[in-house]
């Protein structure tokens, strides 16, 4: 289909789909992978469902893999959730092996990431309560000492 014509459809590959004819679930058809034979030792993985962000997060978390050549990705069209991504490793391992790798580590890292900011909001949340009891305990301090000097001052006040 030419990308012209691509524009005024809606894709199908954005459409939210739980269940294929076949029975299997999308989830099990997220990555495909297809060797490339232009280059030694490289395969173009094809990720459905996701964006740019994941693109860009999983390209630079394989940058820090020693055995990793080359690592690139580009996105399919603005209106279609799919990129590509193409991966050259040294013959130490395999290009599926090390992107496999590399979504484990990002994996761990999006889950830490998860767990640190929900602990600081937590902490933030307690702060602010912290901080809010405590000023008005010193208002309900401040009112009764006035109270109790009002009182000490004019005992028909009681």
């Amino acid at each position: 289909m030419p990308p012209s014509s691509r524009i005024n459809q809606v894709p199908v590959e954005s459409l939210i789909n739980i269940q294929r004819e076949d029975g299997t679930h999308d989830r099990d058809h997220k990555v495909s992978e297809i060797k490339d034979e232009k280059m030694p030792n490289a395969s173009i993985f094809t990720f459905i469902k996701e964006d740019h962000t994941m693109g860009n997060m999983l390209r630079t978390q394989l940058h820090t893999h020693k055995e990793v050549s080359f690592c690139g990705y580009k996105p399919d069209h603005p209106t279609v959730h799919t990129f590509f991504l193409k991966l050259q490793t040294d013959p130490s391992t395999t290009p599926a092996a090390s992107c496999s790798r590399g979504l484990r580590e990002l994996l761990f890292t999006v889950r830490t990431f998860g767990v640190l900011f929900e602990d600081a909001i937590r902490d933030h949340d307690d702060d602010q309560w912290t901080r809010h009891t405590g000023d008005a305990d010193m208002a309900v301090d401040k009112a009764e000492s006035e109270t109790k000097s009002v009182a000490s001052e004019d005992p028909a006040v009681l």
